[in-house]
């Protein structure tokens, strides 16, 4: 092919890609105008109830954060009907403190956004202010998920953890969280000298084995004796994640190395 008209095509392909990113961050912000009442980032104050330790279900006292809102991502729920997932940070946060979770469920008409309705804290997620690292969309047998991942770091390992909101045709609904990704130590030997075995595994998310259930996870990888990286053992476990009330259940029950946690 002549290089001019190669050099053309390379700068049209260009030029169209640059459009539709434009259009994309267009709609993002539009968007979350629409739901929020304000470009971003936003700052919103809230007072996060803490539980208590020894009983989860009884509050004891609630702390005030500030949250920087942005737009995260737009995600078809079919038609014209849009679901926006907004990420709230806090920029002070220390690390036990996580960051959270926002939703707008929106219709755009030509190029019009109109929010049906916003949720704000809709989960308590991730760590040191940040609700996530990365975040992917998936849906199995119709149910459209949204998979928000965070990282965090201590006492010489590193794990993931995987929180899941379910896009429901008239509401999101946060249904709790599981074990991703994670190592221990990071560092060999451990500098505490732990007792634990040592791991390294990293998890996949597939459709469910069984009809109905949400998903199915594998977790991959191997474990060797404390402070060790050999001999390795192989790590191969399966379960599909069921709804069970208003949280996720696995089935059967996930039993993976957790020493650094």
């Amino acid at each position: 092919m002549n290089s001019k008209i190669l050099g053309s095509l390379l700068a049209l392909w260009c030029s169209v890609a640059a459009a539709s990113s434009a259009s994309k961050t267009s709609d993002l912000n539009e968007a979350f105008i629409a739901a929020v009442g304000q470009q971003a980032p936003v700052t919103r104050n809230v007072k996060q109830a803490l539980e208590s330790v020894g009983n989860p279900d009884k509050v004891t006292e609630y702390a005030d954060r500030a949250f920087s809102l942005k737009p995260e991502r737009l995600i078809p729920l079919g038609g014209n009907r849009f679901a926006l997932v907004i990420q709230e940070i806090d920029e002070n946060g220390a690390h036990a403190f996580p960051g959270a979770l926002a939703l707008a469920y929106l219709t755009k008409d030509g190029n019009a956004w109109r929010s049906e309705k916003f949720w704000p804290e809709i989960a308590y997620v991730g760590n040191s202010g940040k609700p996530n690292y990365k975040s992917e969309v998936r849906q199995f047998g119709g149910r459209l998920l949204y998979l928000s991942t965070s990282k965090y770091c201590q006492m010489g390992g590193c794990e993931d953890d995987v929180d899941v909101v379910l896009l429901e045709p008239t509401a999101p609904r946060y249904v709790g969280g599981f074990a991703g990704d994670s190592q221990f130590p990071t560092i060999f030997p451990h500098p505490l000298g732990a007792s634990c075995e040592s791991y390294d595994y990293k998890v996949s998310i597939a459709p469910p084995a069984l009809d109905g259930d949400l998903f199915s996870v594998t977790y991959r990888g191997w474990t060797a004796p404390p402070n060790r990286r050999s001999p390795k053992h192989s790590l191969l476990v399966r379960a599909d994640a069921v709804l069970a009330g208003n949280a996720i259940e696995f089935h059967p029950k996930v039993i993976i190395p957790d020493c650094g946690k």
